[in-house]
């Protein structure tokens, strides 16, 4: 039942506390709230509104700081912030290391044909946070946009009812919508991209040519940062041309053409086509079954590494009409508690919806939430998480907001609502809130201040967690003789290949508990000696550089033989399946390269391993879950990072580690 309804209780922290006491003077004191509000909308000051944005400014700050605990939490909002270092940078694409698989894991496109490396989330937010990691004040990007979408919603709000009463309500009702709180705080898309679709249909709203090309200007942004969104708001606008059909939408046509731009140089810059989206290409090689990440219904959907407990909940047999159903229900489910801090207030949303259904000009109100709902429902992953909501459909709040306002006003049920919203935050949200600040060990997986604290000025840090790398690392700051490199760690041979490129700095590892509830970071320094042979895991190679009739992700075999209890499960798909990785050649000589695997199939399979000119075939047999081990010729390599193609037979198999022993 907690899965459906949530949790209730007494507030668990102190913003729930000063929640509930706020809705307790409310109600108390609720005729002389009302006469205040009475008097406070008879003065018509826009410093209500600035008042208010300012205040969901700080909010905002709050949020970072208390529940974020000062850093980018979600995995997705990490991502992003290496992005944007990347973008404030210089670069477009992360500059490498050697070997590439220090830096090269999830979430990080690798094209092997122009050898760039790229996070895969299109451009357009990660652009306006690197304006903040510009100016060192990276944290206040969010914030901005929180107080930006104050003022849009109250613009909007003006724009279609004409009401300050309605314009000061829709401003309130943004300011305390924790969702936006949320959004606005860790620093991912959503906060950016409800500001643009609010911002966009207020243009389009509009009579002057400005109008027009802020419209354009927005909706080509939102296509350069969520494109599905971008859809639901391309409809939006064609159904206010039918509305205003003597507009001339050739200027916001134009508009379009920088937001369309970025997205698609972005896309031509990491994946070599103009058309081929970075995401896509990022899950056609790190994870399956081939296809499993694409926008639509079918068998086939629902990717097994990134999502797999997911899948095999809900759409274990793909996504077809009974599981997008439960998905998008789900989805709407955590919406309702997104609008107003609480579900059953959603029924504020549905009166209002119909209390307005006769008034054209409102009518982009309604269509704006209801497309953006059908826009995502042919994407399989519902995106939902403790205080992040029903994140893909946030787009669609400063809407509601607009048009929960305009009810308020006329029934003059303000005082009550905001009320309820504030008393469900208290006993009921802000346990959604506290699981997301305590989830993960409770703190960014990186701490600048733990390296500062430590005395380490220089050296190389090797990291051990997705979000600890794209939090501490640096795009193209290499040289950990003066400074310092982070890096991940995987315990074998690339972690000394990385230290003796780098010229054998002082090495460190940064320890974080992801599992504890109260994690704290510690460094320790590390001791490497040159080994005699160099063993790389296969998996430090994932996601792979290339395959074909088939897809490989990392697991855990249920066998005590698998060096570092993980290795590369290379599943077939077609006639030839094979996988390309990367394989680090110390220095120029002489090796015998050996291939380790475990079986996952009781019959035999033929492996068939390229190096350049070099071929040689092997024969992996045993029982399920037995390794094997076979080591070819002695063979030339040239230094630096060649690449290893596998080819394989049509049963599941798991590639333990490759190993170079140098031969005289």
């Amino acid at each position: 039942m907690t899965e459906v309804l949530g949790h209730f209780g007494f507030p668990p922290d102190a913003v729930a506390k000063s929640a509930v006491a706020l809705a307790v003077v409310l109600w108390v004191s609720r005729r002389r709230a009302t006469r205040a509000w009475r008097n406070i909308t008879a003065v018509r000051s826009v410093w209500w509104i600035r008042s208010l944005a300012l205040l969901a400014a700080l909010a905002s700050i709050g949020y970072f700081y208390f529940y974020l605990r000062g850093g980018p939490r979600i995995i997705d909002a990490t991502y992003y912030w290496l992005q944007a270092k990347t973008f404030a940078k210089g670069h477009v694409t992360l500059p490498l290391l050697y070997p590439s698989a220090a830096l090269r894991g999830r979430f990080l496109y690798f094209n092997s044909v122009s050898s760039r490396l790229s996070v895969l989330f299109p451009p357009g937010y990660a652009a306006i946070l690197a304006l903040g990691m510009v100016l060192k004040v990276p944290a206040f990007v969010g914030p901005c946009i929180a107080a930006c979408l104050v003022f849009v919603t109250a613009a909007l709000a003006r724009r279609i009812f004409n009401d300050y009463r309605v314009t000061l309500v829709a401003a309130l009702l943004s300011t305390l919508c924790v969702a936006l709180r949320y959004h606005t705080a860790d620093t991912l898309s959503h906060g950016l991209a409800s500001l643009l679709f609010a911002l966009s249909v207020w243009g389009a709203l509009g009579t002057s040519r400005r109008d027009l090309v802020v419209s354009g200007l927005c909706a080509g942004w939102l296509l350069a940062t969520r494109p599905i969104s971008a859809l639901a708001l391309f409809v939006v606008v064609a159904l206010v041309i039918r509305i205003r059909p003597r507009k001339r939408w050739g200027i916001f046509a134009a508009a379009l053409l920088p937001g369309v731009a970025a997205w698609i140089f972005y896309q031509q810059v990491t994946t070599g086509s103009w058309l081929n989206s970075t995401q896509l290409a990022y899950y056609a090689v790190s994870d399956g079954p081939p296809g499993c990440f694409r926008y639509g219904f079918g068998h086939g959907i629902g990717c097994h590494f990134e999502h797999g407990r997911y899948v095999a909940s809900r759409l274990p047999n793909g996504y077809t009409f009974l599981p997008a159903l439960i998905v998008s229900a789900v989805r709407l489910r955590w919406h309702l508690l997104d609008v107003l801090n609480f579900e059953p207030l959603f029924v504020v949303v549905i009166l209002a919806a119909k209390g307005v259904g006769r008034n054209r000009a409102a009518q982009p109100l309604i269509w704006a939430p209801v497309l953006l709902f059908l826009a995502y429902v042919p994407f399989y992953f519902d995106g939902n998480f403790p205080g992040g909501g029903a994140r893909l459909l946030a787009d669609g709040l400063p809407f509601e907001h607009v048009l929960v306002s305009s009810w308020l006003v006329q029934r003059s049920r303000l005082i009550p609502v905001l009320a309820l919203s504030l008393l469900g935050f208290g006993l009921h949200g802000a346990f959604e809130h506290q699981q997301l600040q305590h989830r993960e060990g409770g703190h960014p997986m990186f701490d600048p201040r733990a390296v500062s604290a430590a005395g380490i000025s220089r050296g190389l840090i090797l990291v051990d967690t997705d979000h600890g790398f794209a939090i501490g690392h640096e795009p193209g700051e290499h040289d950990a003789l003066h400074g310092t490199v982070i890096a991940r760690i995987h315990n074998d041979a690339h972690d000394w290949v990385l230290w003796h490129n780098l010229g054998f700095p002082p090495l460190y590892r940064y320890l974080y508990g992801v599992q504890q509830n109260e994690a704290r970071p510690q460094l320790a320094a590390l001791n490497l000696t040159q080994p005699s042979k160099f063993r790389f895991e296969a998996e430090a190679e994932w996601p792979v550089l290339e395959l074909h009739d088939g897809w490989a992700i990392p697991g855990y075999p249920p066998t005590a033989c698998v060096s570092n209890h993980r290795a590369l499960i290379v599943h077939p798909s077609g006639r030839r399946p094979s996988i390309t990785i990367a394989l680090p050649v110390p220095q120029t000589g002489h090796y015998r390269v050996g291939v380790g695997w475990v079986m996952y199939d009781n019959t035999s399979t033929t492996l068939t391993a390229a190096l350049g000119r070099n071929t040689w075939q092997m024969m992996a047999t045993g029982s399920r879950f037995q390794c094997g081990a076979y080591f070819g010729p002695s063979i030339e390599l040239v230094a630096g990072e060649q690449p290893l193609q596998l080819q394989l037979g049509l049963s599941t198999l798991g590639i333990d580690w490759v190993e170079l022993i140098p031969a005289p």
